[in-house]
């Protein structure tokens, strides 16, 4: 291409240049005239990540409660057109149920209306963090999001299906056997290895011939017997490092010197403050050498559905 004939798109720099103000009132405005540019914009560069480069940006702002009522929809208006933003608006929306915003029905509307979009043609990202959005916000499934989800071929997905059913968060029928049958020891030498592992290890999810099938292989019933598990279900979510995020996390915790808040974030008021972890859109989500490996509970278990079967 000549350099001369070159032209540069404008909308990292258009982006750039808006601003939320911090008065309540004039940061409500900044967010309409902040959105409103960057759908625009989207819809101008529809292969561009403008909506995640947007996203990430206002995650460097404090967001006013009085305005969330405002935020909160655009974002999953951002997030459901385009679902490369997707875990960037679930990180932001679980900080702030963990800051004590309100999580509204609209966030159940639209995980059951990504379930089913994306269940139908095995998406298997925008599954998965929707699905991982249920769990950490408690977001009870419909019915048919139910029937749409098990069906999905994915072992992770899979996995997040019998995390929420154990835990009350799906509708009706709609099973993962339905799909795979019964399962036996050659199913933990295939694509769904996993899957028959975890199931096989655990009370509460009911996959039939799973435990007999992890009994019988001797490799993974040396796992099994080793407390080995690839599926963490006491993971929890890193609060994204907002102004004043401290304040309102040990305002959320309380009187109480560790929970874990609305969100799934676990919070511990011995910590000193310059030792807490948070995240950063845009850098990784987690890092090889933080070393977490869950929080204990009170009997010493790491997994807080508290359901293996050793």
């Amino acid at each position: 291409m000549d350099a001369l004939g070159f032209n540069e798109e404008s909308w990292p720099g258009d982006i750039a240049q808006l601003r939320l103000a911090r008065s309540t009132n004039d940061q409500r405005r900044d967010l309409i005239r902040f959105f409103s540019e960057v759908i625009r914009l989207s819809k101008s560069w529809p292969d561009e990540s403008i909506a995640s480069f947007a996203v990430r940006k206002t995650s460097r702002s404090l967001i006013h409660r009085a305005n969330w009522d405002l935020y909160e929809p655009f974002l999953l208006r951002i997030a459901r057109e385009n679902s490369n933003c997707l875990d960037s608006v679930i990180k932001i929306l679980c900080t702030y149920a963990a800051a004590g915003y309100p999580i509204s029905e609209r966030i159940k509307d639209f995980a059951e209306g990504m379930i089913e979009e994306h269940a139908p043609y095995n998406h298997h990202y925008e599954v998965v963090w929707t699905l991982w959005l249920c769990r950490s916000l408690s977001i009870r499934l419909g019915e048919r999001a139910t029937q749409l989800v098990a069906k999905v071929e994915n072992s992770f997905c899979a996995c997040l299906v019998l995390m929420l059913r154990s835990r009350a968060l799906l509708t009706g029928r709609g099973a993962i056997s339905d799909r795979i049958g019964t399962v036996n020891e050659e199913d933990l030498l295939g694509e769904h290895w996993m899957l028959v592992y975890e199931a096989g290890i655990r009370k509460s999810w009911k996959l039939p011939g799973a435990e007999a099938a992890v009994s019988v292989d001797p490799h993974f019933r040396v796992l099994r017997d080793q407390r080995i598990s690839f599926f963490d279900t006491a993971a929890t979510n890193v609060a994204l490092e907002l102004p004043t995020i401290n304040q309102l996390l040990e305002a959320s915790l309380g009187e109480r010197r560790s929970a874990v808040l609305p969100g799934t974030i676990y919070v511990e008021s011995r910590t000193p403050r310059r030792q807490r972890r948070y995240e950063k859109l845009g850098e990784d989500y987690g890092s090889d050498d933080f070393g977490w490996s869950g929080f204990p509970r009170e009997d010493g278990s790491l997994d807080d559905d508290n359901d293996f079967d050793f």
